[in-house]
């Protein structure tokens, strides 16, 4: 089995698009011979869209952070100091 190109859009009839995962493997007979292959394509809008919205979160935590003119103190959840900024 394998991965086809990445970023693969389908349009439907209407020219809407589909973001998909896609794979393909040979169906071999008897002999070993390719006689056919079997595509499947996996509808991935919900991923896509959860991707751009946590792109689009970090874009705004990156900046709110970097224009910050207070001091900024990130922490793990048990208190050990991951970094700072003044």
């Amino acid at each position: 089995m394998v991965g086809l190109a990445n970023h693969t859009i389908l349009i439907r009839k209407d020219a809407t698009e589909i973001p998909i995962d896609d794979s393909g493997a040979p169906i071999r007979d008897g002999d070993g011979e390719t006689i056919g292959v079997v595509l499947v394509f996996r509808d991935i809008t919900e991923r896509k869209q959860a991707e751009e919205a946590l792109w689009a979160s970090e874009a705004r935590y990156r900046s709110l952070y970097e224009n910050s003119l207070d001091a900024v103190l990130l922490t793990e959840p048990d208190g050990v100091i991951l970094s700072t900024k003044r």
